[in-house]
């Protein structure tokens, strides 16, 4: 029976109202559509991320970041933040993201190897999924830093085997040195000085280092993420520990940097995205610029080509459209500032 026969029907019963006999069959079947569309915009996404909590309760929502300590979810009534202490589970729409997660739980309780094994198994899921890929090239990189540390550690053991065999030793372990130390390395590897300001270490001092080991650090740039994982809460000394490593080695960070334009353009009351000459575009992982004008204001005040935009005199872009963060950036004469996320590879360079 069609959905008109249907109706056809109801409107010859008892049942049905007489007020609502006057109106036709085809009329109060798409009433009925609107109403049945509308009920299953309003009903829970069975397609979302989900935190079990320890008090029995549960919440649906898409998960932003998971740190150390916690994980910061988009619900229905905003942001929210769940610490694990007060969690059972996670459990992610994504099949990769729920790899991704047990393999984080592993390698901080030291199981590096099925941790590793866990993200190959993300990769094999979703083969453009770059934190796995970020961790395994981490986590072998400093086994094998850690392998060559053992393997002196030995040749040590055996008296004299340096002096006959002309062997320099290699450097003392840089996670057994004290912090001070590992400060001064930090400067001579990467050539900057941090310090914690909220949430996530801050570059407080730059120096810049000759090439090949060129950085493109500033003051006041906020380390976000190392390898793939948040730098929320991880504490200034287990940032350093993730930031020194052997010389001549890479890292790869994300830094978040807040750039002030002046708005002298007179196109910034209209068309700010003209104005600055960037174009911008709606990923996954937020607003992506895509392309940048050639001397624009954009790039004179130190934007680059695929920069993520998160924020716009202050406020979060997260949750906007594109058209509103245009809207965001209108105006003249004060200046305008816009903060940005960028992903650094680095090599490790060695200053004396």
């Amino acid at each position: 029976m069609t959905l008109l026969n249907y109706f056809e029907e109801l409107m010859h019963s008892q049942e049905f109202a007489p007020p609502y006999r006057s109106l036709s069959i085809r009329t109060i079947a798409w009433l009925v559509c609107i109403v049945s569309c509308l009920f299953c915009l309003s009903a829970p996404i069975a397609s979302a991320d989900t935190v079990y909590l320890k008090e029995g309760s549960s919440q649906k929502g898409v998960i932003l970041e998971e740190t150390q300590k916690s994980v910061i979810m988009s619900t229905a009534e905003g942001e929210k933040e769940f610490f694990f202490d007060g969690v059972t589970d996670i459990e992610y729409d994504q099949p990769e993201k729920n790899l991704f997660h047990t393999g984080l739980q592993l390698e901080r309780q030291g199981n590096r190897a099925k941790a590793i094994d866990l993200y190959q198994q993300a990769i094999t899921v979703n083969s453009q999924f770059t934190k796995a890929k970020d961790r395994i090239v981490y986590l072998r990189s400093l086994a094998r830093y850690e392998q060559e540390h053992l393997s002196q550690k030995k040749i040590d053991q055996k008296e004299g085997a340096l002096q006959r065999w002309n062997v320099e030793p290699l450097e003392k372990s840089l996670y057994d040195l004290p912090q001070e130390e590992k400060n001064t390395i930090l400067h001579r590897q990467l050539g900057i000085e941090i310090e914690q300001d909220g949430l996530f270490p801050v570059v407080k001092n730059t120096l810049r280092l000759p090439r090949p080991f060129h950085n493109t650090f500033q003051t006041g740039d906020r380390i976000v993420e190392i390898w793939g994982e948040s730098a929320r809460y991880e504490g200034l000394d287990a940032v350093i520990d993730k930031l020194i490593g052997p010389r001549f080695s890479q890292i790869k960070l994300v830094i978040e940097r807040t750039l002030r334009i002046e708005r002298q353009d007179a196109r910034f009351a209209t068309a700010p995205l003209k104005a600055l000459g960037v174009t911008l575009q709606q990923e996954p992982s937020g607003i992506e610029i895509v392309s940048l004008k050639k001397g624009s204001l954009a790039e004179k005040s130190g934007v680059l080509k695929h920069d993520y935009l998160v924020g716009v005199n202050g406020a979060t872009v997260r949750y906007m459209s594109l058209s509103q963060v245009a809207n965001a950036m209108k105006g003249k004469d004060v200046p305008l500032d816009i903060t940005v996320q960028r992903t650094m590879w680095l090599m490790r360079g060695e200053l004396k």
